[in-house]
């Protein structure tokens, strides 16, 4: 799996990036290693202060996006990864779904060419 971690109007520290690399591990269960993830962390100053965690998953059959922004950065970052985990997997399911019901008509036509 290709990990990329940025950061806009942030200073990416050590602790950051292991933080980020910790919470991707949970992704990289879901998708193996022909994946490629993008982290995004920015902060915004001023009157509308947050801190915004942009995560990219491009997998062979999909495009997973979340965004997520919140006054804490670590906050920002489980959230985000919490939605895509939680997006991958309604997508894993649908596929066996679909995989499943092809595999059930198959043995229908099979029981009809019988009968």
């Amino acid at each position: 799996m290709r990990l990329k971690i940025t950061g806009k109007n942030i200073t990416l520290t050590e602790g950051i990036k292991s933080a980020v690399k910790d919470k991707i591990k949970k992704i990289e269960k879901l998708v193996g290693d022909d994946a490629a993830v993008d982290v995004m962390l920015s902060a915004k100053h001023g009157k509308a202060k947050g801190q915004r965690a942009e995560i990219t998953v491009k997998t062979k059959s999909s495009v997973v996006r979340a965004e997520v922004t919140d006054e804490d950065l670590y906050r920002a970052i489980n959230s985000a990864v919490d939605v895509v985990t939680g997006r991958l997997k309604k997508i894993k399911e649908k596929s066996r779904k679909r995989a499943g019901s092809d595999s059930i008509r198959a043995m229908e036509r099979e029981r009809e060419d019988d009968a």
